[in-house]
């Protein structure tokens, strides 16, 4: 009986921390979806995470912008490309916060101007793991700003 009490009780709790975080998810991605800012998280090999409007911001339909960091550094002015890749893996290797101001390209072929910034973290949860120059990665998250419209 006492084991049936304690798992009802770690039941009610569990239900309580999903719905506490399915309910700070939907705040965050209402936040996101009222301002010119995006959240990311980028698992460092290749998806990107959107929170936000990217799509219409950058004037894409539903799911065209990239998800990919291949396919946002595409879309990087070519005058800014190598200078926002290397802010990045200076954060990466530890020498440096991630901020960078760029251009990106929209649908229509015109750039707007954002700003952004973000930290690498690793969860205690996920193992260590290594790029194929044998570089250990992390994550990353951040927020983008549009500073420019359309």
């Amino acid at each position: 009986m006492l084991a049936y009490d304690r798992k009802r009780k770690i039941d009610a709790e569990n239900q309580r921390a999903v719905a506490a975080l399915r309910e700070s998810k939907e705040r965050f991605r209402l936040a996101a979806e009222t301002a010119n800012d995006l959240g990311y998280e980028w698992d460092l090999q290749e998806s990107v995470l959107w929170s936000g409007k990217v799509d219409e911001m950058l004037g894409h339909g539903v799911g065209e912008f990239p998800r990919t960091l291949t396919g946002w550094a595409e879309s990087l002015h070519p005058e800014d490309h190598d200078r926002v890749l290397a802010a990045i893996q200076a954060h990466l290797a530890g020498r440096a916060p991630y901020t960078a101001e760029y251009r990106i390209r929209g649908k229509d072929g015109e750039y707007q101007w954002w700003s952004a910034g973000g930290l690498r973290s690793r969860r205690p949860r996920d193992p260590p793991a290594m790029d194929r120059h044998g570089h250990r990665y992390y994550r990353a998250q951040g927020i983008g700003r549009r500073k420019t419209q359309t």
